[in-house]
């Protein structure tokens, strides 16, 4: 009978399993065959263990201690079939940890942050005070730092040297301690002719868990700017600098493998990290796997031909070649390429072959070269795993030099060799030469990764290992240029440019501090212009806010932690109100016109040559009324005489001066010397002594026949005329005036004396009454004044400080010759606004500000400056800048004058 058996053999290997050494191992117990009966049937044991896959085999199932889980050496293949069988038992097996390349775990660099904490770089308001006060306040936040826009440079508005407080924020992404290495330099403190750095160098620290520090780096002020360069490109105001670097050098990740925690020379291997000195940009992970191009060749001292008697030596040529670790296996494929020995010309024969010998000679001499260096290379590369050092093609001073029987490298980053290398080295070990050693992607890598450019440069792509710990970095990070106010004054680094053009095409530039002009271009300051230059009245002006200021406090030297305080401070700005203007209001009471000429009386009794008068008068409710003439007896007949009709009027009006302010001060008008009240010039007296003359005759030399013109253009105020906040259209003053004249006008040729009387009543009407009693004007000051604001501003509630300054940008009206006319040409500037406040005319002040003005504490030297020099008053009179000429005056003549024609 045959024997029909089942058997479940054992086969006996020594097996090396790879395991990841991230990889968790699953423990069980299983119900295992493990031999048969005499009858043939399946015995099974309940064994203690684990599957794992062996090459060659799939999957077993390794057998450990119940007790200990330690493994016993034991391993079953599991499963059979129906007949006879060989089964291998496995007596013995290794295990080695190898790193788990297609599975990398990443290392996020420590991120280091620059900030000057204590200068603000923005305003908004604060809703949550809002919420709990219902006051809408606004609030001074985020930090100046390192990068950021620099166009715009600040002042420091006081001597607190907590302004100059710069930190270094450290930042661990990750969620277990590192240690890391980090230096920084701030280019730096400059006095306007020498500088110098704000220099950390290198520091080591200790950071927990997703842990953040900070780091002192200044305190204090030590030169009158923080900036390298003052002036950078005119007029952009300069900047300052920093540089760092932060790296890691240890890990505290347990499972992060122990070859790759200590940084040492080579560091660490970290995938798709970019650091660009504020925010990482982490591509995604893929896997990893080392792989070098090289270009090297050896130098056995005791062998050293390798054309002709290379069999006996370790040498081979030069040769490029590449290296690619297989982490399965645990070893590395090499492969060389000779190019002086295997370079075949035009009909493929070898190049460099020396003609007495054969192909097959000289392959031998080839193939022997191979097995030398890739003997050697895969040892060389075997004891540096994983930290293969690196060589770049671009240093070419040196190569590196390697003992091809330790691994030693004598050189490394691009420096020469010991001293002592040519004379005890060279000669007496067997050395590898590299020229490069770079890495490459491994023959699996994936595709790029779009759109970021930089994964294509094989050099410095994702997929390469780096020779650092993950190192963040930053090089030429700019920022503002600091400047410091108590120490400098309001220096001026801010600058807006306007460009003019002529009329015959030039251009002219003019450049005055950021914010502080006014664009109009069709005005004139020579001129009465209410609508253009004159309207503008600068101040300054202050709000109430809270400001973030921070303070250091070290835990151990320069490493502690910031305390953030909200303190009480200012928005300060120059803010551009509306002028504030008296106004005349004049009105016609009554005209009383006698009108005497000659006439011929004759009666009954008699006939007589007689002056006659014919007597009107004129209301704004009758119009022209005749009350009479005299002599009135008899016949008169009117005679013709070019002298002898004179016209003598009398004018009855009144004045009524009133004011409006529409901004939230209050204004006051005084006279030009002391605090009495002003008088002012009713500028129809001009215009009435002009209508009169207009009207009269003319003697022989051109001379108007006039008499007398009898006018008081004075307007006396009782009080100083005063205005409230945002009062109009106020009350000031009210007057009864009353003027005369006496004048000769004839009648014309071929015209009625009934003719000529009505016309003359019409033209003064026409000419006089509408146009000049009957007229409403800007109040115009005799002999100027003073125009005087009263501040609001109070200690923790803000308000108007007092005046300020501003530039005027504007063309000027000048006379043509060519087209003989007055066109707009000549572009110019001038300082408006209140005399003496010209510390206001700076960019810092100015709305153009990041802040939308200047952040000030309440005890800033600035702040305090403004409060003592403030000026609250503007003269005005020929004896003032025609810009400071802000109300209309009499001075002979009234000032500024109209417009000329044009």
């Amino acid at each position: 009978m045959r024997r029909l058996g089942i058997l479940l053999m054992f086969f006996l290997l020594v097996l090396f399993i790879v395991i990841p050494a991230s990889a968790g191992i699953q423990k069980q117990w299983a119900d295992l065959a493990t031999s048969v009966d005499a009858n043939g049937n399946i015995i099974t044991t309940r064994v203690y263990g684990y599957y794992a896959d062996v090459e060659g085999f799939g999957q077993v199932f390794v057998v450990c201690d119940p007790d200990t889980g330690q493994e016993t050496g034991d391993a079953f293949v599991p499963g059979g079939k129906i007949g006879e069988k060989q089964s291998q038992k496995i007596v013995r097996y290794d295990r080695r940890q190898d790193l788990d390349w297609d599975h990398p775990k990443q290392i996020s660099p420590v991120r280091l942050s620059l900030i000057a904490p204590n200068i603000p770089t923005e305003t908004r308001y604060d809703w949550d005070y809002y919420d709990q006060t219902g006051q809408l306040v606004k609030k001074a936040e985020n930090m100046f730092a390192w990068p950021m826009d620099w166009s715009f440079a600040r002042m420091i508005p006081g001597s607190d040297p907590n302004y100059w407080l710069i930190v270094g924020v450290l930042e661990n992404p990750n969620p277990y301690p590192v240690k890391a290495e980090l230096g920084v330099n701030i280019f730096g403190w400059n006095s306007g002719w020498s500088s110098k750095w704000i220099d950390k160098k290198a520091q080591e620290v200790l950071l927990g868990p997703n842990e953040t520090k900070y780091m002192l780096l200044n305190y204090g002020q030590e030169e009158d700017y923080l900036a390298k360069e003052l002036w950078c490109k005119w007029p952009r105001p300069g900047c300052s600098v920093a540089y760092y670097y932060v790296r890691i050098d240890g890990v505290g990740d347990p499972e992060y493998p122990d070859v790759l925690k200590s940084g040492g020379a080579y560091g660490f291997f970290v995938p798709y990290v970019r650091w660009d000195g504020t925010n990482p940009v982490v591509k995604p992970l893929i896997p990893m796997r080392l792989a070098f191009s090289f270009n090297c060749y050896s130098n056995d001292p005791y062998k050293r031909d390798y054309y002709y008697y290379y069999y006996g030596g370790r040498e081979w040529p030069p040769c490029s070649g590449r290296a690619e670790y297989d982490p399965v296996k645990g070893d590395w494929n090499v492969s060389v390429y000779f190019w002086e020995l295997e370079e075949r010309n035009w009909a493929g024969q070898y190049e460099n072959k020396p003609s007495y010998m054969s192909d097959e000679q000289w392959e031998q001499i080839i193939n022997r070269a191979r097995q030398n260096a890739v003997t050697t290379l895969k040892k060389l590369f075997l004891t540096w795993y994983p930290r293969v050092p690196f060589w770049c093609s671009w240093w070419d001073d040196y190569s590196m030099y390697v003992n091809g029987d330790t691994g030693q490298v004598y050189n490394s980053g691009g420096g020469s060799p010991p001293a002592d290398f040519w004379r005890n080295i060279w000669y007496r070990n067997f050395i590898v030469s590299f020229g490069y050693l770079e890495p490459v992607p491994p023959n699996d890598a994936p595709p790029a990764y779009p759109p970021s450019w930089w994964w294509a440069n094989i050099r410095w792509g994702g997929w390469l290992y780096t020779t650092y710990g993950p190192y963040a970095s930053g090089a030429e990070l700019p920022a503002p240029v600091l400047s410091s106010f108590p120490r400098t004054g309001t220096d001026e680094f801010n600058y807006d440019v306007y460009y003019c053009n002529y009329r015959d095409g030039d251009r002219y530039e003019i450049v005055i501090p950021k914010g502080t002009g006014i664009y109009y271009r069709s005005t004139d300051v020579r001129y009465y212009d209410p609508n253009g230059w004159m309207r503008y009245l600068p101040v300054t002006e202050a709000i109430p806010m809270f400001i973030e200021q921070y303070r250091f406090v070290s835990t151990q030297g320069d490493f502690g932690y910031l305390i953030k305080e909200t303190v009480p401070g200012y928005l300060l700005w120059v803010d551009t109100e509306r002028r504030p203007v008296l106004n005349t209001v004049t009105q016609p009471v009554e005209v009383n016109v006698t009108w005497r000429c000659w006439g011929n009386q004759t009666t009954s009794n008699f006939s007589r040559l007689v002056d006659v008068y014919r007597y009107w008068r004129w209301t704004p409710q009758s119009g022209w009324q005749f009350l009479g003439q005299s002599p009135s007896d008899g016949t008169v007949t009117l005679l013709n005489s070019y002298y002898t009709s004179v016209w003598t009027v009398s004018f009855k009006y009144n004045h009524t001066v009133s004011g409006s302010n529409s901004n939230d001060f209050q204004v006051s008008w005084t006279y030009r010397w002391g605090n009495g009240a002003p008088t002012l010039y009713w500028p129809g007296a001009d215009m009435l002594r002009a209508k009169i003359a207009s009207m009269a005759n003319r003697d022989y030399e051109g001379n108007p026949l006039v008499n007398y013109v009898n006018i008081d253009p004075t307007i006396s105020l009782p009080m100083v005329p005063s205005l409230e906040a945002n009062e109009q259209n106020k009350w000031i003053a009210f007057c009864e005036k009353s003027s005369s004249a006496e004048f000769v006008r004839g009648r014309s040729a071929g015209e009625s004396w009934g003719s000529f009387e009505t016309r003359t009543l019409a033209e003064i009407v026409n000419n006089i009454v509408s146009p000049v009693l009957s007229s409403q004007e800007e109040a115009v000051f005799n002999g100027g004044g003073r125009f005087v604001m009263t501040p609001t501003f109070a200690a923790g509630k803000g308000g108007i400080i007092g005046g300020a300054q501003k530039y005027l940008i504007h063309y000027q009206k000048v006379w043509d010759s060519k087209w003989e006319w007055y066109v707009w040409d000549d572009p110019t500037y001038d300082a408006i606004g209140f005399p003496g406040a010209d510390m206001t005319r700076c960019s810092y002040i100015s709305t153009s500000s990041p802040t939308g003005g200047f952040v000030v504490k309440a005890d800033d030297e600035y702040l305090g400056e403004i409060l003592r020099r403030r000026y609250t008053e503007i003269p005005f009179g020929d004896y003032v800048p025609l810009t400071q000429r802000l109300w209309r005056f009499y001075s002979g003549t009234i000032y500024p004058p109209p417009y000329p024609e044009g």
